[in-house]
């Protein structure tokens, strides 16, 4: 049986490593027969009060928590049972002093989630090593970027936008700090979501982009109020502008494209996709007049 279980550690955070057990401080049947694999156990993915009564939290996970994320990720059917298999291939201990972070391939020495690597919390100066670690992971995608690897680079941008991360307390006395950690924030998001944005277009994809797109518009128009005039962002309208006409939506694309040659009236670039989004817009109008003219004729 396992020894008098504790309910001092809460159920209040994800990571944290809990057990079920088939009967209370035992793990032996109500007949008193031991069965050791009745015992359900698991591991937290947000605040889940509901088990403090009832559960038994034995550990809190300090690495790893990037795989945790994915898990998380995996979409789940009517029974909560994950649609593709997720299981253990190889695990192991770690040795004393062995914080567990590897080195990628390409030298990218930074974990794939921020909370997996040492000593980067999105408190106080950690939060500061954080951003630079976001500009340095920016650089693995902008090299991958430039060798034709969108993969690669989507990758890159959309792990460094974690590392951007952070939860704000709104707290009077962390208000000044916090202030300062959301204009970095922001500083290093735009032209982030900008590259990520890119890389959609790249890899087809358009609603993705679209969504990266709106993340910059809100992020440059953060804080300013209603009575401030819209900011837009030149290239954001661009690439929004061009993910919009892919998805066949030529009125939202066009009036994208519109806005950001009127921004930048002497970019070539802009006023030729503006050109061609309007006559694709003007041949499918066409196609569809000549169809509807044979279902009635």
């Amino acid at each position: 049986p396992f020894e008098i279980e504790t309910r001092e550690v809460k159920h209040d955070r994800s990571g944290i490593l809990t057990m079920e057990p088939s009967e209370p401080n035992t793990n032996e049947t109500s007949s008193g027969e031991q069965c050791p694999f009745t015992s359900h156990f698991a591991v937290t993915l947000g605040r889940q009060q509901g088990r403090d009564l009832r559960c038994c939290a034995f550990g809190i996970l300090i690495r790893g928590y990037g795989v945790l994320r994915e898990i998380e990720q995996v979409f789940t059917g009517s029974t909560q049972q994950p649609l593709q298999p997720v299981s253990i291939v190889a695990c192991g201990e770690l040795e004393v002093g062995d914080d567990g972070v590897v080195v990628g391939s390409d030298g990218d020495p930074f974990t794939s989630w921020p909370q997996d690597y040492p000593n980067m919390s999105d408190k106080g100066d950690q939060y500061l090593t954080r951003v630079a670690a976001s500009e340095t992971i920016k650089s693995y995608g902008n090299e991958a970027f430039k060798a034709g690897d969108f993969r690669t680079a989507n990758q890159k941008y959309t792990k460094a936008l974690r590392y951007l991360d952070k939860k704000y307390l709104r707290e009077a006395e962390v208000y000044a700090e916090e202030t300062a950690h959301k204009d970095e924030q922001k500083r290093h998001s735009i032209p982030l979501l900008l590259n990520l944005a890119a890389v959609q277009l790249k890899l087809g994809e358009h609603r993705a982009a679209i969504e990266s797109c709106d993340r910059v518009h809100e992020w440059e128009n953060h804080g300013r109020g209603q009575v401030y005039s819209e900011i837009w962002n030149t290239k954001m309208l661009y690439r929004r502008g061009m993910a919009y006409v892919m998805c066949n939506e030529f009125e939202n694309g066009i009036a994208d494209l519109g806005r950001a040659a009127m921004l930048e009236p002497n970019n070539s670039d802009i006023r030729k996709e503006l050109d061609k989004s309007v006559r694709r817009m003007e041949d499918r109008k066409a196609r569809e007049r000549n169809a509807y003219s044979k279902m009635f004729s």
